[in-house]
């Protein structure tokens, strides 16, 4: 045990060394439901590999109750406005709702589309797996802001690599996906708590300072409720076409386009690895009103999400389909060009999450919030309508023509706060 701490808590060089574990935590984070659905494609069935697809997309959207979109805002609240004692408590208040909300939402569906007791249990115990994720945020998010990015980057990697290994294990030995997924949970929950215990002491983060009031907590769940509105409505918009292929689909559609929609998260995910060492960094540029330092910085996390969506669709062109249909046990060669149209759509959705983090840092959660519920009711209503006519390519081309909107507002909106805070300063 004395050597695992150690290995948390030391690094030789901190910065390096954030950056690098940051970079692992994330794509072991991303890859987690990647690597499991591969497992299950080769070990159970098709109709398993729908109802795995269905609670990793319930868990993502769920998930978003949990952090309440607290994290960018925790890691940029330099003047320290709020105690860990406030991110805290809300974050306690806010992984009670993500469980409440799991359990009553998928009972309802469970009601209301027929699922099997099995499939419901699948979907729940996914969701509170990511409840922990959800918890431990707060305390890596408040290691972040005291400069060591790279302690819950290394527990968040060692958590999720033990699980994936656990889950892989279970699913081999026991063949039963509902079993597979309760033990891991399970774990998940013991591993991230031992891991809290070893390292908030040692950071002085176990209570936070000051006394703790309920109007702080109540003000800042207000203050980042526009974060969280977006990455709900954010999450949602991804979401929509999925629960409109569980209504009018069957399970094996759902894996398809499940196997399909996976590249999705790539450019996302590559375009985090650079922005988030930086993001306390370009919050003191904008805090300090260096301006230019700022929007050069910004513009270069803007080529670097083209570049990344450049190489991975020339990859996905040359390879994609013969990696994916070894991966995944399917031949998906009839939907090379869907693949190809998800690889556009993530290119969109890195730059809106470029934008929206900037947004942010400048403290325009509301502007953020109102391009994600524009979508979102774009896509309530008209998912169904697109799914039940197109099927499956309707799913992806409306995706893409979904983020193609949400980038070019956020853009547009970015522009507009930029020049206007010119004017004002």
């Amino acid at each position: 045990m004395n050597k695992l701490k150690n290995f948390l808590m030391t690094s030789k060089n901190i910065t390096h060394s954030g950056a690098f574990w940051n970079m692992v935590s994330g794509m072991t984070s991303a890859f987690q439901s990647v690597i499991m659905l591969i497992v299950i494609s080769h070990v159970l069935g098709m109709d398993m590999r729908g109802i795995y697809l269905l609670g990793n997309t319930s868990s993502n959207l769920f998930l978003f109750i949990g952090k309440f979109g607290m994290r960018p805002y925790q890691v940029s609240d330099l003047k320290d406005e709020f105690s860990f004692r406030d991110y805290h408590m809300s974050r306690v208040i806010s992984c009670a709702a993500m469980i409440m909300v799991s359990v009553v939402y998928t009972l309802y569906s469970a009601f209301t589309v027929g699922y099997s007791a099995f499939k419901t249990g699948v979907v729940i115990w996914m969701c509170m797996m990511r409840v922990a994720e959800a918890y431990e945020d707060v305390y890596y998010g408040d290691y972040q802001k005291k400069g060591r990015l790279d302690i819950g980057a290394k527990c968040m990697a060692l958590r999720v690599i033990s699980t994936i290994i656990l889950f892989i294990v279970l699913v081999i030995v026991s063949r039963n996906l509902l079993f597979s997924v309760t033990i891991s949970t399970i774990y998940t929950f013991a591993v991230m708590t031992l891991f809290l215990i070893m390292t908030r002491e040692t950071l002085d983060t176990v209570n936070g300072k000051g006394k703790l009031i309920a109007s702080k907590v109540v003000k800042l769940f207000l203050a980042v409720m526009p974060l969280f509105l977006a990455n709900f409505f954010s999450s949602y918009i991804g979401s929509a076409p999925k629960y409109s292929i569980d209504r009018f689909m069957d399970d094996k559609g759902q894996a398809i386009y499940g196997y399909v929609t996976m590249p999705v998260f790539v450019v996302g995910l590559l375009s985090s690895f650079i922005f988030n060492p930086i993001m306390v960094k370009i919050s003191r540029m904008w805090a300090e009103r260096e301006k230019k330092q700022f929007i050069r910085l910004f513009l270069k996390q803007l080529f670097y999400v083209l570049v990344i969506t450049v190489v991975c669709l020339i990859g996905a062109y040359a390879i994609g389909v013969p990696v994916m249909s070894l991966l995944y046990n399917t031949d998906l060669a009839p939907y090379k060009a869907d693949i190809l149209l998800i690889v556009v759509a993530s290119g969109f959705m890195g730059l809106a999450g470029i934008f929206v983090n900037a947004l942010t840092i400048m403290r325009h959660q509301k502007l953020v919030c109102s391009g994600y519920i524009l979508c979102a009711a774009v896509a309530f209503i008209l998912s169904d309508m697109i799914v039940r006519k197109h099927e499956l390519r309707g799913a992806v081309l409306f995706y893409l023509a979904l983020l193609t909107l949400l980038s070019l507002y956020y853009a547009i909106v970015f522009m507009i706060v930029y020049k206007k805070d010119d004017k004002t300063h």
